[in-house]
């Protein structure tokens, strides 16, 4: 890594955090209250989802509170790993055009997220989060004796 950048790093979690929370929030609440979901459930009857409008709202609403905490930076780890098992399952009925359309272009939006949120699963959401400052490591009975 660059070391002049370094001190920038978390800042640039932050960002992608904010325009990838904001994406799931907008479409999480296109799901569960705005007009899209008539028809979307009517596509979705044709697939493999049992019960597609209960599958549309639960993927709704995790998408928009999913969203919430990845703007946050809360509970990091968990949530992005949940959103990218949405992604995964939203690539491969993107890239496979079940719900119409299909391949790459269809598709490079879930999967450009899931490699996000398969790196802040990884890596977590950095210090300008409410995990930093909730979940900030003890200091070692040996620091604070040196201290």
């Amino acid at each position: 890594m660059i070391t002049h950048c370094e001190k920038y790093q978390d800042w640039g979690f932050l960002f992608v955090r904010i325009v990838a929370g904001a994406i799931f929030v907008l479409a999480g609440w296109g799901k569960v209250f705005g007009g899209m979901a008539a028809g979307m459930q009517g596509a979705m009857a044709g697939t493999w989802l049992a019960l597609p409008a209960v599958a549309w709202l639960v993927i709704g609403i995790v998408e928009l509170v999913g969203g919430l905490l990845l703007i946050a930076g809360l509970f990091m780890s968990w949530n992005a790993l949940v959103l990218a098992v949405i992604m995964l399952f939203a690539s491969i009925v993107q890239w496979t055009g079940t719900l119409g359309g299909g391949g790459f272009g269809a598709a490079r939006l879930d999967v450009l997220l899931l490699a996000v949120l398969v790196l802040f699963s990884m890596t977590g959401a950095g210090k300008l989060s409410v995990d930093n400052v909730w979940c900030k490591p003890k200091a070692s009975k040996a620091k604070r004796a040196k201290k």
